[in-house]
């Protein structure tokens, strides 16, 4: 839920096209897609216990680094508004 409304965002209030705002949740699809893999097998040897509370906890951490940004210029500050919140939800997602 939090990407719909996170899009709504980028396109409403941050003046992003419809393309750039979906090209941003690139970097955690592709932290997504390469990592999986890993990520089953170091639950497989340690447990769930510990990735199901990482994960949320990044997550939370994620939303919050993007809850401080406001309306910034547009897509020219990407990089140092939404870009490390995206990062790390990519890794929660793992």
């Amino acid at each position: 839920m939090g990407g719909f409304f996170l899009s709504l965002n980028l396109v409403q209030a941050q003046d992003y096209s419809l393309a750039i705002a979906g090209f941003t949740f690139l970097p955690s699809a592709l932290l997504l897609t390469t990592l999986s893999r890993w990520s089953g097998k170091l639950a497989d040897r340690y447990g769930a216990r510990l990735p199901l509370i990482v994960g949320p906890s990044l997550v939370g951490v994620a939303y919050g680094v993007m809850a401080r940004v406001g309306v910034t210029r547009g897509p020219a500050d990407y990089w140092t508004t939404f870009f490390p919140g995206i990062v790390l939800l990519g890794w929660a997602w793992v």
